[in-house]
């Protein structure tokens, strides 16, 4: 049996025998792809009915839910990571009632608060080779999506897209930004829970770095250098793809020399018009030009939605608002207003002030967690990259992908927190 030592006030896990079953290990093992690979998404582009493959996630999700709600009540790290998404929600559709609250945001969020509490509840009651083998799934599905924007120009839906605007985002489809930021999350599974094969890290490195650039992301990019920095900074190890990686980046965007040759030689010969303007778009910005173009719109947007805020505080607009944020900019050619692509002004803007104190207070607690836990990195960066990300995107609750690695990064730091034993990430 276990001779855990357990910290004081700490609740002691379940025996082996307890933690877990077949029924459970088969459905997060269809949960984690199902998630990872934006599924549902796909099955919507497909057949054009929405929300059938979010049913189909739901079914064996609403089932495990059954299983793991005790953790929801009995560890204070799962209520820190869902009961600010909760909070939001109910004050931001009772502040929304009459106005037009968005259904399909409720569905999203919702399915989303189930996914932390069931995959987080499954890894903190799982044994040491559970554990590591949703690690391993979850980091090979990432894998399996990174494969997938490389290859973007070569399947549908790009093969039938005849417009010059699309960007490499492989099973996202159509949204690159999105297809970025699951790579980035790749790129910390690499870096910090790697393949005992020293060839398919670099080959995953090589190919996050490419995915990236070629989905012309400015946010990419960025979390790339800042989980890079994050990694040099607390780990301390120097190897040559790691040397490369700010080489790679930094001096090809920053060069125009370099860029310009590369880009007129090997990639504007394959692209539009409006998909060479994306990349020198992209190329200012990280040159240092913040103009409203260059920045995409959101030295408008920003001051905009924070202009909302004061109108309505302490108090929020009610859900949805700061998705489609009128008076802001409208998109060319989709024809609806931009949303204020800032998380924490979202929160406090749909749902009011408190709400977003709340909001703020417990993901810096599980941030700060995870700093002071001295073997758990990888916990720590996957929460450092989600935060530093909610301050580009409205979107951040709503990518299954990211959620799916915050829940295993909240079951570890719990399982930290009953156990001080062996760490298997």
């Amino acid at each position: 049996m276990n001779n855990h030592v357990v910290r004081r006030g700490a609740r002691p896990l379940e025996s082996p025998e307890l933690r877990s079953g077949n029924a459970a290990k088969l459905c997060i093992r269809f949960i984690i792809p199902f998630s990872i690979l934006g599924i549902d998404r796909l099955i919507w582009s497909a057949t054009g009915i929405p929300y059938v493959g979010a049913t189909l996630l739901l079914i064996p999700a609403g089932l495990l839910f059954l299983r793991y709600w005790p953790c929801v009540i009995e560890n204070w790290m799962v209520l820190l990571a869902v009961s600010p998404v909760v909070i939001y929600l109910v004050f931001a559709t009772m502040y929304g009632i009459g106005g037009g609250v968005g259904t399909a945001l409720l569905k999203a969020y919702f399915i989303n608060c189930i996914l932390i509490t069931i995959i987080s509840g499954h890894v903190i009651r799982s044994d040491g080779n559970e554990v590591e083998y949703i690690l391993r799934l979850s980091k090979n599905f990432l894998f399996v999506s990174t494969i997938s924007v490389i290859l973007s120009p070569y399947y549908y839906p790009y093969l039938a897209d005849t417009h010059e605007e699309y960007r490499y985002s492989g099973f996202f489809i159509t949204n690159p930004n999105d297809a970025a930021l699951s790579m980035v999350i790749f790129f910390n599974f690499l870096l910090y829970v790697p393949y005992t094969r020293k060839i398919l890290n670099y080959l995953g490195i090589m190919m996050v770095i490419t995915g990236v650039l070629f989905a012309y992301s400015k946010s990419g990019i960025i979390l790339i250098l800042a989980s890079w920095i994050l990694y040099m900074t607390i780990k301390h190890k120097w190897n040559f793809v790691l040397i490369l990686i700010p080489f790679m980046v930094v001096l090809g965007m920053l060069f125009r020399p370099i860029t310009g040759f590369f880009l007129e030689n090997f990639v504007v010969v394959y692209l539009g018009e409006n998909q060479i303007q994306r990349i020198y778009k992209m190329l200012y910005f990280v040159q240092g030009n913040f103009s409203e173009e260059y920045a995409g719109y959101k030295n408008i947007l920003w001051p905009l939605g924070l202009s909302v805020i004061q109108e309505n505080f302490p108090h929020g607009a009610g859900l949805g608002a700061f998705h489609h944020l009128e008076g802001g900019v409208i998109a060319t050619k989709e024809g609806f207003w931009f949303g204020v692509h800032n998380m924490y002004l979202m929160v406090a803007g749909e749902a009011g002030f408190f709400p977003f104190l709340f909001f703020v207070g417990c993901y810096g607690g599980l941030l700060a967690f995870a700093f002071f836990s001295l073997k758990n990195r990888f916990a720590l960066s996957i929460i450092f990259i989600s935060l530093f990300n909610y301050g580009t995107t409205h979107n951040g609750f709503g990518h299954r992908f990211q959620i799916v690695a915050l829940a295993i990064c909240i079951g570890l730091l719990s399982r930290k927190a009953n156990t001080p034993g062996p760490d298997p990430s």
